[in-house]
């Protein structure tokens, strides 16, 4: 019996449009080791980089936060 995997591949530019960063920064995130990535093939000049949809978005969830309660302005003991 056959396992076929579906693996969506994003390019660092789709990346990058998605995230609303230049093209760049998301090379040295992947550089860094911070971005998830896979290498398919080294061609003459640079390796071929791709990213999982799935890694992205496990790298998006892991830095999302919750919104902070908001705190009233004014000096301590003031009153409103």
């Amino acid at each position: 019996m056959e396992s076929h995997m579906t693996v969506e591949l994003l390019t660092p530019a789709q990346v990058a449009e998605i995230l609303n960063l230049k093209r760049s920064t998301v090379y040295a995130a992947i550089a860094a080791g911070r971005l998830p990535h896979t290498k398919l093939w080294h061609g003459r000049r640079k390796a071929l980089v791709r990213v999982p949809r799935s890694a992205l978005s496990e790298f998006i969830a892991s830095r999302t936060t919750s919104a902070t309660p908001e705190v009233p302005c004014g000096r301590p003991g003031e009153r409103r």
